[in-house]
């Protein structure tokens, strides 16, 4: 099933977000959610780390579904029919986290978590939401919302939102370090792992054995990071990042998911030296991407072609120095042209980020990685969220932003989930 899966946020809608340099109104406080851990627990668990969160993309139009179900995954969920959640929340209002062997699916219009799924003896790390066809539940195909999460025991579990069932995909022998969906592709994922195995494959639901591999990325070293990518001319590229700071970058064909090497980014040629923590894409072979204990995020673009090839690095963005590793970004194209960008800290605050388009151009002003640094612009960002940092000092793993720029959720290693809202 193909169409556009990616949202565009505009950049009149996440004005309200930029409106003061720091986030301390008591308006804007958030409310905080301790899910992950045992349910007997409650809010004295704050040792269980939430490592991820992703909003729901958009609505379906469905009828109510079944009541929530175990899957072939030996996972189970409880809560309230997820047909019946989605169709009283707002538009984007459900967020999925991810934490310990629980993931939380929130809606942020009534501030109350509505579905829990537990994997016994799983951590997981990371997470992916499509739309795509499946039978499960059904006597014929249709559209679902589907979350692919995995972590620590290198299996991905498969969630069908709308009925709540979920099933398992192996492949990976350790933990996974990415996991992404396809921006058209809808049922192509993306996943790696720290050994370097990176895959992509067509997902079959509801039998997820039937998956064709479409292709394989050897990574040099471990897979620390790996994303899909716009490439030039309307392309869709896969990048993978290591733990010695190269990155590689494949082109996908858009039918078959046969993959050739780009490029490979290594030594003087690559923006980082060391581990290469998450790389995001921003546009044409551009990317914000941060390298271990550098004290910075990087936003560079890939320019030249075969043995000439360098990277230009557009911008630094203000970031504190750290060897915390999984602190994972987030970003939006803007239909200026520009980006924003939003990346959690060390110390539990939230740095929200405009990379104006002038810095994503490919005839803007730039330096190679080579150059001194004094030519590349730094970025302080536009807003400091630390409303939550004052209480709970602890690393923040991601942040989201809804389509519709309503809700901004973060999640942190005190088993802490927070929601602002405007």
């Amino acid at each position: 099933m193909e169409g556009e899966v990616g949202v565009q946020i505009d950049s009149v809608v996440h004005s309200r977000w930029f409106s003061a340099a720091r986030c301390d109104a008591p308006e804007l406080k958030s409310p905080v959610f301790r899910v992950h851990g045992a349910q007997s627990t409650g809010m004295l668990d704050d040792t269980t780390q939430v490592w991820c969160c992703a909003f729901l993309p958009s609505p379906l139009h469905h009828h109510d579904g079944s009541a929530a179900s175990s899957g072939k995954s030996g996972g189970k969920s409880s809560g309230k029919s997820s047909a019946a959640v989605a169709s009283s929340s707002g538009a984007g209002a459900i967020v999925a986290t991810g934490g310990g062997e629980v993931i939380n699916f929130i809606d942020c219009s009534i501030m109350k978590p509505v579905q829990r799924f537990t994997c016994p003896g799983e951590n997981f790390y990371v997470m992916s939401w499509t739309e795509m066809q499946t039978r499960a539940g059904q006597l014929t195909a249709k559209a679902s919302h589907v979350l692919a999460a995995g972590g620590l025991t290198g299996d991905i579990q498969l969630i069908d939102y709308e009925q709540m069932v979920a099933f398992r995909l192996g492949g990976h022998s350790t933990y996974l370090t990415a996991i992404e969906f396809h921006p058209t592709q809808r049922s192509w994922l993306l996943s790696a792992d720290v050994q370097g195995r990176v895959l992509l494959r067509n997902i079959a639901l509801p039998d997820p054995d039937k998956s064709v591999l479409l292709s394989q990325f050897d990574a040099v070293g471990d897979a620390t990071a790996a994303s899909f990518t716009q490439r030039p001319f309307g392309g869709v590229g896969v990048a993978v990042g290591d733990n010695e700071g190269r990155i590689q970058v494949w082109d996908v064909a858009t039918n078959t998911g046969v993959s050739k090497c780009a490029y490979k980014l290594n030594g003087k040629t690559s923006p980082h030296a060391s581990l290469v923590d998450n790389i995001v894409c921003l546009g044409d072979d551009t990317y914000v991407s941060r390298g271990m204990d550098e004290g910075r995020l990087t936003v560079w673009q890939a320019v030249g072609a075969g043995s000439s090839r360098k990277v230009a690095v557009k911008a630094h963005l203000s970031w504190p120095k750290s060897d915390t590793y999984g602190m994972l970004l987030h970003a939006f194209p803007q239909s200026d042209g520009g980006a924003v960008v939003a990346a959690g800290c060390p110390n539990g605050e939230i740095f929200l980020y405009h990379v104006p388009a002038a810095h994503l151009s490919s005839s803007s002003s730039s330096s190679s990685s080579s150059s001194s640094s004094k030519k590349v612009p730094t970025l302080a960002p536009v807003r400091t969220i630390a409303d939550v940092a004052k209480e709970y000092p602890t690393p923040v793993r991601q942040v989201a932003l809804s389509a519709d720029g309503k809700y901004l959720v973060a999640v942190n290693d005190s088993n802490l989930v927070s929601v602002w809202g405007h």
